[in-house]
C-alpha cells in the first residue's frame, strides 16, 4: 500500500489565508460579471443610450496610466528584493 503525502494539502504553499483571498476575489469577480451581463442584456437599450456619453481618449488614457503606475510597482519589488 501506498502512502500518500498530505502535508501539502495541510500546509498550501504561501498559506492558507492567501488561497482563501483568491478564492473570494474569484467569486467575486465572477458574481460581478454575471450581474453586469445580467443587467445589460436586460437594459440593452440604456447601455447603448449611456455609450455614446462615454470619453474613449479619457478612458484609453486612464487605463494605460494604471498599466503604467502597474508595472513600475511590480518593478520597484522586483528591485527591492
Amino acid at each position: 500500500m501506498e502512502h500518500t503525502d498530505h502535508s501539502t494539502f495541510q500546509n498550501p504553499p504561501a498559506g492558507a489565508l492567501i488561497w482563501f483571498i483568491i478564492g473570494l476575489e474569484l467569486i467575486t469577480f465572477i458574481a460581478g460579471i454575471y450581474f453586469f451581463v445580467s443587467y445589460r442584456i436586460s437594459h440593452l437599450q440604456e447601455f447603448k443610450e449611456m455609450q455614446t456619453h462615454l470619453n474613449l481618449k479619457f478612458a484609453i488614457m486612464n487605463t494605460l496610466f494604471l498599466v503604467t503606475i502597474v508595472y513600475f510597482f511590480a518593478m520597484s519589488l522586483i528591485f527591492l528584493r
